[in-house]
């Protein structure tokens, strides 16, 4: 994996302001796929911001826009797992009504 280091950075970024950098990823696969993902990094250099203090879990303010990234992470993580096993399909096992009757799931 390819990334490089933010202190690598300091000193040649303008100071008291944001300043973005670029990193790069690359993940290969057991059977031979490769992936590469390039993100945009912003970081501050000057003095220490403010931060705001944390919320308890599960009263965040932003609850919808956390709920988002989770899903979006649970996604990526999915699709890795896959990449990594090969797989070239998925089957999933869903009933109309909630399921509560672990002996009767288990023997679908």
């Amino acid at each position: 994996m390819f990334t490089r280091s933010v202190a690598w950075l300091v000193g040649r970024g303008i100071k008291n302001s944001w300043n973005d950098t670029y990193t790069a990823r690359r993940r290969v696969f057991p059977d031979g796929q490769r992936e590469v993902s390039v993100a945009k990094e912003r970081f501050f250099i000057g003095l220490a911001l403010q931060r705001k203090p944390r919320e308890k879990r599960g009263q965040s303010s932003q609850r919808e826009a956390n709920d988002d990234d989770a899903g979006r992470r649970a996604k990526k993580n999915v699709r890795l797992c896959c990449k990594q096993i090969g797989a070239d399909r998925m089957v999933t096992l869903t009933y109309k009504e909630n399921m509560l009757d672990r002996e009767l799931a288990l023997k679908h």
